[in-house]
């Protein structure tokens, strides 16, 4: 299953109903994982705003649309 997909379960990635996950915003390791690209890289398209972020305190999300969006951009 796609993590971005609009019927992804709203449970930790165990499925063990941990924490409950907003399906809408992934976090910086998630996209590391999906583009397989360094955290670095993904913090420096953060910090040029190439790539749009909503902060909660200290805690980084980026919106499923934004994701959607870039990766649209770069083909």
């Amino acid at each position: 299953m796609n993590f971005l997909d609009d019927d992804a379960p709203l449970l930790d990635e165990e499925g063990s109903g941990g924490p409950v996950v907003d399906a809408s915003f992934l976090t910086v390791a998630q996209l590391v994982r999906r583009w397989q690209i360094s955290e670095r890289h993904i913090r420096r398209l953060i910090d040029t705003n190439a790539l749009s972020v909503h902060r909660f305190g200290r805690k980084v999300r980026i919106a499923k649309e934004e994701v959607l969006a870039y990766e649209h951009s770069c083909r």
